[in-house]
């Protein structure tokens, strides 16, 4: 084998060589890349998992207080509803007893009322208004027989209750042109409330029964024991009411005594805070004099 034969053997495996090395290379690269692409993955799943974690933790306690809340509104219901029924109740029994009208009447008009936006309180002075008549017509008072004679109403439907003598009341309001006659009527009849009463009267004795037959429905319109039961749950809240501000009253006159001397030691601390204040005030003031008064004479001396 001569030189020249030598010289293309090496470089040929020199190129071999090199070429090989770079394959390896290059396939290093590549598996190096595949490791960082594998845990490059590998991470974002990780943190894909932790962010689901806490999404779900999350989730988790928002069930959970909406769990509690939704239990604890479940047990205050019924004590919320007992309070406000037996206020109504209440409310509805001494309405009755101001005037003279049954309390299952008043609580059927709550419908009818409800619908043309008046309070309880307009039905308690039309119907105080209007029972005065009722005893009037039943004494023969004139004012209160014509005023019935007026509408065409007979003092045997007035003696029969509330409810028919309403009935006729509502069937002539339903049957009379609106306007200034009707208006005085409804004064006559109930007051200052009649006014806002007109509403409902136009609707006459079917719309009333109906607007009855829908507070029953609704459960508006209590049995006796309902209603019993209810004034006495309100009277026993009322009670506790009571007995909690004899309590409060009671504490408050346990501790006055302590609390006066603490009160006395607190208000002596100020005063003397007040005088210690006051004294280096004075002091300040005496020492600022004093030091204006040296820098004048300082100033002389020096000219």
């Amino acid at each position: 084998m001569d030189a020249g034969e030598v010289n293309v053997k090496l470089t040929a495996d020199t190129s071999d060589l090199t070429a090989s090395f770079a394959k390896a290379r290059q396939d290093l690269n590549n598996f190096a890349n595949q490791v960082k692409g594998s845990s490059e993955s590998a991470g974002t799943s990780l943190f894909g998992v932790g962010t689901a974690a806490v999404m779900l933790g999350g989730l988790l306690e928002d069930l959970a207080q909406r769990a509690l809340a939704a239990g604890r509104d479940l047990l205050s219901f019924p004590l919320n509803a007992a309070i406000a029924a037996g206020k109504a109740a209440e409310q509805f029994d001494q309405l009755a007893q101001r005037t003279g009208i049954a309390v299952d009447a008043l609580q059927g008009l709550q419908v009818a009322m409800a619908r043309e936006g008046l309070e309880s309180g307009s039905l308690a002075l039309g119907f105080r208004t209007l029972s005065g008549h009722i005893v009037g017509m039943a004494e023969g008072t004139a004012k209160s027989s014509e005023l019935f004679r007026q509408l065409g109403i007979s003092e045997q439907t007035v003696a029969q209750g509330t409810g028919a003598l309403m009935s006729a009341i509502a069937d002539r309001f339903a049957g009379m042109a609106d306007g200034a006659e009707k208006s005085r009527f409804a004064v006559e009849l109930f007051g200052r409330s009649g006014l806002q009463l007109i509403p409902i009267l136009n609707q006459g004795s079917v719309g009333l029964e109906a607007a009855m037959r829908k507070a029953a429905e609704f459960g508006l319109i209590l049995t006796k024991t309902q209603q019993k039961d209810l004034k006495v749950f309100d009277d026993s809240l009322d009670d506790l009411g009571s007995a909690l501000k004899g309590f409060t009253a009671q504490v408050g006159a346990a501790f006055a005594p302590s609390l006066t001397s603490l009160v006395h030691f607190m208000t002596n601390a100020v005063v003397f805070a007040k005088d210690v204040f006051n004294l280096f005030a004075d002091a300040g003031e005496k020492l600022t004099i004093r030091l204006g008064a040296m820098a004048a004479a300082l100033s002389v001396m020096a000219q």
